[in-house]
């Protein structure tokens, strides 16, 4: 985005709903959250969409950090490129560069119109920013969030047990923890959940192939 894009989104007096690109560039992103939280207290109705890529970063969670709890923030599938709304405006990223990249401005009522509901669909489609672990603290909380990485890689249960020096049945029982803090029925909709609020610590790497389940 412009280095100027803050400044037209802090002359919102109604709405801005800001949708980030897959790529979180800290300096650009800690200033647009500033302007956000300040439209805030201004009493401007702001919402951010999120994407699953964007949310694994370290810049993306701290991001996240920042806005809430005073920002309404949601993860999206769908939205993958940088786009805002503010009032009768909108801001369109077209190189996905961090700083002084080619943005679009769009004054025109009809076609702000159309990128509005854009975001509104994806929103609605989008899942709420929630740690199903937040009630999970300490030693046990790093034992689940490591049991999730190594079930997310695909690992067989007696490896990932012997990764973490436990039996293969306290590993399995960390495992059924999961499935019911995350309310899901199998360890892939486990993965999916966990992407979607951006629990895992990374993206699965490559290797180790025989260690893991086919």
């Amino acid at each position: 985005m412009s280095t100027w894009t803050p400044r037209v989104v802090m002359q919102a007096e109604r709405e801005v709903f800001w949708s980030l690109g897959n790529v979180v560039y800290g300096a650009h992103s800690m200033v647009m959250s500033r302007a956000l939280m300040q439209l805030v207290d201004q009493g401007v109705f702001v919402r951010v969409l999120c994407s699953q890529q964007a949310v694994r970063s370290e810049s993306g969670k701290q991001l996240l950090r920042e806005l809430q709890p005073k920002v309404q923030v949601r993860i999206t599938r769908t939205m993958s490129q940088e786009l805002v709304v503010a009032d009768d405006s909108a801001i369109v990223d077209i190189t996905g560069a961090p700083t002084g990249g080619r943005v679009m401005l769009v004054q025109e009522s009809r076609l702000v119109g159309v990128m509005r509901k854009i975001l509104c669909g994806a929103w609605d489609e989008a899942s709420p920013v929630s740690d199903p672990l937040s009630h999970v603290g300490g030693s046990r909380r790093r034992v689940l969030q490591e049991t999730l990485t190594l079930m997310s890689k695909g690992y067989k249960d007696d490896v990932a047990a012997r990764k973490m020096g436990l039996s293969v049945r306290t590993y399995r029982r960390h495992v059924a923890d999961i499935l019911q803090i995350l309310k899901a029925e199998s360890r892939f909709q486990a993965g999916v959940r966990a992407a979607e609020v951006g629990l895992f610590e990374s993206a699965p790497k490559q290797g180790e192939s025989a260690d893991r389940k086919p």
